[in-house]
């Protein structure tokens, strides 16, 4: 039976359990990755057994935080994991787990932690807190509810890696006074804030440059009396610049910020159908609507969902009506 539980329990819970396996969400983002990274380092640093499990190749970007005990697209050595995990996924098909051991991973109980305000509770245990600005949030609140857990400083960088990325370096509407002071206090546990800023913010491939600039001069689409923008991002034009999707990750900034431009996009092929990234720049126009008509999901203003057809034409079609609707409500 799946129950709701709060935070202090949460807590506990997690200060009790050993012989742990986590997963993410597909695709893993930054607060993907640091809560992940955060949570199985907390787990070790209490001498319990954890490991985690990202299925697919990471975005470059992250490779100076990754650590012990997480296997990247590659087998795990074992499994007899006793209980399991799920960090900033908000609902199972999303989930990327370890295939082979598909049928055992959803037989273990399963502990839900996210802030996605549409998560299904499909975990025995569900801790799902819409108001913090990133699951690392919910991983930073775990840690001062108990001193019993060992936080160094490589959990503290992990968890501001999480909350920069879903703010957006602060800059997103889910910035509130009390993340901030977090953010403060993270820096205080020694959290390489620099770090992180550079590695995100600050960095950025020659070819990923080029390409943004490609983007804008040929391929970039503005419809809806230019309050959407999008691009199609087709794997020709990445096979161009020496790209994979994962060094992708922020590109859809690179033209939601255009003076006029709500919604702003990003599709891609994926399997039989195409894969849509959504961002708004509006409260008002809340691209997680579109996504839940198209069996996605997301925030107000990050979405995504899959749309199955066999043609980018019939997929952009499918898109502008969504938008064109959205956008003159």
């Amino acid at each position: 039976m799946s129950k709701t539980i709060n935070l202090q329990e949460l807590s506990e819970r997690l200060l009790r359990i050993d012989n742990v396996i986590i997963f993410t969400h597909e695709n893993p983002d930054g607060d993907a990755l640091g809560s992940v990274v955060a949570l199985l380092t907390l787990f070790r640093n209490l001498g319990k057994k954890a490991d985690a499990y990202i299925p697919e190749k990471i975005s470059e970007r992250y490779n100076g935080f990754i650590c012990d005990g997480l296997y990247i697209k590659t087998t795990l050595p074992s499994f007899d994991y006793s209980y399991c995990i799920s960090l900033d996924c908000s609902n199972k098909k999303r989930l990327a787990i370890y295939t082979p051991k598909e049928k055992e991973i959803f037989s273990l109980p399963i502990i839900n932690i996210d802030h996605h305000f549409d998560n299904e509770l499909y975990g025995v245990e569900n801790y799902i807190n819409p108001k913090a600005s990133a699951t690392a949030e919910i991983i930073f609140d775990i840690i001062k509810n108990s001193p019993d857990w060992s936080v160094t400083p490589n959990v503290a960088t992990a968890i501001t890696l999480g909350i920069l990325t879903d703010t957006g370096g602060f800059r997103f509407d889910n910035t509130s006074s009390d993340v901030l002071i977090k953010a403060g206090e993270l820096i205080n546990m020694n959290a390489d804030y620099m770090c992180v800023i550079k590695s995100m913010y600050f960095t950025k491939h020659y070819n990923l440059y080029k390409l943004e600039a490609d983007i804008a001069v040929n391929h970039l689409k503005l419809a809806s009396n230019k309050k959407f923008a999008y691009i199609y991002l087709a794997d020709e034009l990445l096979n161009k610049y020496d790209l994979d999707k994962t060094d992708t990750e922020g590109l859809i900034d690179t033209f939601r910020i255009i003076d006029g431009v709500i919604i702003s996009a990003i599709i891609t092929k994926k399997n039989n159908g195409f894969k849509v990234s959504m961002r708004s720049n509006n409260t008002n126009y809340s691209v997680v609507e579109i996504a839940h008509k198209l069996n996605g999901g997301g925030h107000k203003l990050a979405a995504g969902c899959f749309i199955e057809t066999d043609s980018i034409e019939k997929a952009e079609q499918i898109l502008l009506s969504y938008v064109k609707d959205l956008l003159i409500e």
